[in-house]
């Protein structure tokens, strides 16, 4: 992993825990589970502004984030509305499988920034 990802990487992880942590405690509440994707979603719209700002191009992989956190979302709803204890079982499954996208794609960005540097 390159060094400019290494801080969006790190929030990420912590937007894991933080979004696990929310689905554990909101656990008796079908409505307060909706907090968990929430907090992930600002974690990784957040950690894709980040580096984005870092490489000092941030569109597509905020774009990105904003989209799979509407899909975590809608996952968790579902979930939630059939067994509310579920969520918080599933919510690191889940949170880490939309982050992977978006810490790639910083990951992409940044090597194909660096290819059409070279080129010129």
């Amino acid at each position: 992993m390159k060094q400019g990802v290494i801080g969006p990487s790190l929030l990420m992880a912590a937007g894991v825990i933080a979004s696990t942590a929310v689905a554990v405690v909101a656990s008796e509440s079908r409505w307060l589970m909706l907090g968990a994707p929430l907090v992930m979603t600002l974690t990784m719209v957040a950690a894709a502004a980040l580096g984005g700002r870092r490489k000092g191009s941030a569109r597509g992989a905020v774009g990105l984030a904003v989209t799979l956190g509407i899909v975590l979302l809608a996952a968790t709803a579902i979930i939630a509305f059939a067994d509310s204890h579920s969520v918080a079982v599933v919510m690191p499954i889940l949170a880490s499988g939309v982050a992977y996208p978006v810490i790639s794609s910083l990951e992409n960005d940044r090597r194909t920034r660096g290819k059409c540097a070279r080129s010129v």
